[in-house]
């Protein structure tokens, strides 16, 4: 997978980013838990054998969208696995700087932390967001509605195309 994620990320700017938020919580590819960056509940099924579950939250959600597939269950739990799923062979400890401080930022930002956000997005040269309005502090799954809601009026409103 190579040098992708980190160039995605890196070409994002900031609507880009409250885009990838959007997408990560409306549309998860791995089932939404904000309070874990991934974790996987196993499941016996007599006709289908062992079957894993993986979820994440916000931050593993944009990972999955950013790479246009889901973290696999043997990858997900630790952020080691994860770096070496999105860098194979080229993992070092830049890649797992720039993991750790991607989720790092994606975390402040679903709770509406502007200042941690762009203190770690801007350790990675991500794109950093300057908007005096309050973010949503999206804490559980039943805040996603209404911060999906509150997320595009600050695109419009400050990002308009």
């Amino acid at each position: 997978m190579n040098m992708k994620f980190r160039d995605a990320v890196l070409a994002l700017d900031a609507r880009g980013v409250i885009e990838l938020l959007i997408k990560s919580i409306e549309s998860p590819m791995i089932e939404l838990e904000m309070l874990s960056f991934g974790n996987v509940k196993y499941t016996t099924n007599p006709s289908n054998g062992v079957q894993a579950h993986c979820y994440g939250c916000a931050a593993t959600n944009a990972i999955c969208h950013i790479m246009n597939e889901s973290i696999p269950a043997d990858n997900i739990i630790s952020i080691t696995k994860r770096v070496n799923w999105l860098f194979g062979d080229e993992s070092s400890n830049n890649n797992y700087i720039f993991v750790d401080r991607f989720e790092d930022a994606f975390d402040a930002l679903r709770k509406g932390d502007l200042d941690n956000y762009n203190f770690n997005a801007c350790t990675i040269g991500m794109a950093e967001i300057f908007i005096d309005d309050q973010f949503p502090f999206i804490s559980r799954n039943k805040d996603v509605p209404n911060a999906v809601i509150r997320l595009r009026e600050i695109l419009e409103e400050h990002y308009p195309f």
